[in-house]
């Protein structure tokens, strides 16, 4: 039984945009994990108001 050169070209084009659909994945992980590592922490000079604490002299 040989196969159609129709249903190959389907084959071909629906291989080609599972690996590009991966590929973008992979791409938006990566510079997802990077934005991550660059993000800077708030200066621990100060803390932060809800870090506060309260104290009563009473």
């Amino acid at each position: 039984m040989a196969v159609s050169s129709t249903v190959t070209s389907i084959f071909v084009v629906l291989v080609l945009l599972v690996l590009a659909i991966a590929a973008f994945a992979y791409y938006v992980n990566t510079k997802l994990a990077e934005r991550d590592a660059l993000k800077k922490k708030r200066p621990t000079s100060k803390p932060r108001k809800k870090d506060r604490e309260y104290w009563s002299l009473d």
